[in-house]
């Protein structure tokens, strides 16, 4: 009993002794690869691995540079500018007075984005006291975490000479079963005679320091637990940060718009000299709706008479390069002509010909409004030229007219930041700019009612029903789906892939949580944390469950590595080249940037990628089914809704090689 624990001690001092890796390190025996993963839709076993601080996941990004003072600063302002410009409308009502039908109408708009902006303003104070709480707890977790270490550091180092003390003395004259002295062992030892009978009495006391290791191994084991405890606190703790310091910038940003417009626009009454500009301006902060509509019709009909001369472009030759414009992938037969301009689409407000607003309109409702929060990505719905752009940077509402391949023309209204131009060429799934409809905000001004996106399609100069070229099954919410729609509804879902609408959804009340149960369920650590993941997708505006998404096919995210650390198979091609990485944080940040490379950088979306929809093409992945489902799939559990093969991978533009250096320090080279 006392050789065989002896013997573990010496595996453990084996390992001791070659020191404790630096997180990010993988070890173990490697897996052939399998890159066509068999997908579980309802998986209730996964191989558990064990979890040390050898395979860790330590996210040490810096979240503590984030300005807090400066940012309370901004707030405590938007409160005296609010107070300001509430003395500002009172010194205008002694002016005007109400019987000033534009003032009037201005005055009520304003107040109305006053108490939007007081409400946010107070939820950003309420934001930036989280912020300081979870920048609080980051520090005491490195604390914790180096103090713990150092414990652990120092439990090792004992360990370690406790065992050599072992070895040595077990291992002097017995021999190798460790049942009985070695005759030979004993000979070879005979010049030191006055010693073996005080060697052979130390058997007790050997007995004796082997409790005390037990005691040490067991304070071991529990102080790495703690390690890995606090780590995983830390990085859910960085990442819930990260969030919260994007959002607050988000919702300042829109104030600071919002403020922004508002002082401008209320200098135009209070000067005397300004009558002649409000009337210019006046008409684009509130362009009716019939006027509105007009000025859509009267494009759709220069278009389709070809009348072009106001354009900047030679639009005959555009129009002949759209229609030699071929999709990088070969879509379903049976799938929607459009794919859809925004993700994910939870609600309609208003359907076309919804006679409920005739009172705006002084007609049926002309096309549907989609609802989705303010700087949803907005994303082109086939190959396209980009015919006009109205207010891309100015005062108004905004739009984007585009012609399709088959004539039609699509009009995006109130987006607030556009991200193409016009004559233009665009493609399917590609990024275009992101949603407004926030009023006050740049492309809605007092038009809009609040965040959405407005869709247009005409034919002929004709509106018709988006509806009618988009799949319905997309409505996660169909409570107010107007019953002439169940059965396209119907007709849309079971037009799908039979495995795309059998998919069962993690559980999980935010993406978040669905994204890492999905790990928890797959990933072989350290690929099991939320943040590495969070961590290798930064500054590439690429899906960050895309790449989780691509390791799940391509490698069970890390279960079957046929190369160190590459999770994604970067570099590993079906010539038989193999590539190995220092750390899996770089296999995993790879897949990004590699989707962002000059040969796969032009595609945008999941089907461009592999030999299953683009088999002519520069593929990621030469598979001609499974690489395509399986990432498919992946994403419909995490995302909680069906994704088609043309989801679109970018949430941004696409950036360039040195935007998507995270830091001068980061390992990631361009590729």
């Amino acid at each position: 009993m006392l050789r065989s624990t002896a013997t573990l001690m010496i595996c453990i001092m084996l390992i001791a002794s070659m020191g404790w890796l630096s997180y990010g390190q993988t070890t173990g025996q490697i897996d052939s690869p399998r890159q066509t993963t068999i997908f579980l839709t309802d998986p209730t076993e996964t191989e558990q691995i064990q979890e040390s601080l050898t395979t860790i996941y330590y996210d040490t990004g810096d979240t503590q540079s984030f300005p807090l003072d400066q940012a309370t600063q901004k707030v405590k302002n938007l409160t005296q500018w609010l107070d300001d410009l509430e003395k500002q409308i009172h010194a205008l009502d002694a002016k005007y007075g109400i019987s000033n039908e534009k003032y009037s109408k201005t005055r009520k708009e304003v107040i109305d984005i006053m108490a939007s902006i007081n409400t946010t303003t107070n939820k950003l104070a309420g934001s930036l006291k989280k912020i300081l709480y979870f920048q609080s707890s980051l520090l005491s977790d490195a604390d914790a975490i180096k103090d713990i270490r150092k414990d652990f550091d120092q439990t090792n180092d004992y360990m370690q000479r406790f065992t050599e003390f072992i070895y040595k003395t077990s291992n002097e004259y017995y021999s190798n079963d460790g049942q009985h002295i070695d005759d030979i062992k004993l000979f070879l030892k005979s010049d030191d005679n006055a010693n073996i009978s005080e060697q052979l009495a130390n058997t007790a006391m050997v007995e004796s320091v082997m409790n005390n290791m037990n005691t040490l191994a067991d304070k071991l084991k529990e102080e790495e637990k703690k390690v890995i405890t606090r780590i995983k606190q830390s990085n859910t703790t960085r990442v819930t940060l990260r969030r919260l310091i994007d959002d607050y910038n988000d919702r300042l940003s829109n104030l600071e718009e919002q403020k922004d417009f508002l002082t401008n626009y209320l200098k135009f009454f209070a000067n005397e000299g300004n009558t002649q500009a409000i009337s210019l301006e006046f008409p684009w902060l509130f362009d009716t709706k019939p006027e509105l509509l007009a000025s859509i019709k009267s494009i759709a009909e220069q278009i389709a008479q070809a009348s072009y001369d106001n354009t900047s472009f030679d639009v005959a030759k555009k129009l002949e390069e759209l229609a030699n414009t071929e999709a990088f992938a070969t879509r379903d037969e049976k799938a929607a002509p459009l794919s859809r301009p925004a993700y994910p689409i939870v609600s309609i407000n208003k359907y076309f010909n919804d006679p409920n607003n005739e009172k705006d309109f002084k007609t049926s409702y002309p096309g549907i409004e989609i609802a989705v929060p303010q700087w949803t990505p907005l994303y082109a719905m086939n190959e396209w030229l980009v015919y006009e752009i109205k207010n891309k940077d100015g005062i108004g509402i905004s739009w984007i007219a585009i012609i399709d391949k088959s004539w039609a023309i699509i009009f995006y209204l109130y987006p607030n930041t556009i991200a193409i131009k016009e004559w233009d060429i665009v493609r399917r799934g590609q990024f275009i700019g992101y949603s407004g409809g926030e009023p006050g905000t740049k492309g809605a001004w007092f038009a809009s009612w609040g965040p959405n996106l407005t869709l247009l399609i005409l034919k002929d100069a004709t509106f018709v029903d988006p509806l009618a070229y988009l799949d319905l099954s997309v409505i996660q919410d169909r409570s107010n789906l107007p019953s002439s729609y169940q059965f396209e509804y119907l007709q849309s879902k079971y037009n799908l892939p039979r495995d795309g609408y059998t998919v069962k959804p993690f559980a999980g009340n935010s993406i978040a949580e669905r994204r890492q149960n999905f790990l928890n369920t797959y990933a072989k650590v350290p690929y099991n944390q939320e943040a590495l993941w969070v961590k290798a997708s930064e500054w590439t505006n690429i899906d960050t469950d895309l790449g989780i998404c691509i390791a799940f096919a391509e490698s069970t995210l890390g279960n079957h590595l046929s190369t160190s650390n590459n999770i994604g198979n970067v570099g590993n091609n079906d010539r038989g080249d193999r590539v190995s990485y220092a750390a899996p944080f770089i296999g995993a940040r790879l897949i990004y940037t590699t989707l962002n490379n000059a040969y796969l950088g032009q595609y945008n979306i999941i089907l461009d990628y592999n030999g299953y929809g683009n088999p002519d093409g520069k593929n990621y992945a030469t598979s001609k089914y499974n690489w395509q489902n399986n990432v498919r799939n992946c994403l419909t559990q995490i995302k909680w809704y069906h994704v088609p093969d043309d989801y679109p991978v970018r949430v941004g533009p696409r950036p360039s090689a040195n935007e998507q250096l995270v830091t001068a320090n980061d390992p990631i080279t361009q590729k």
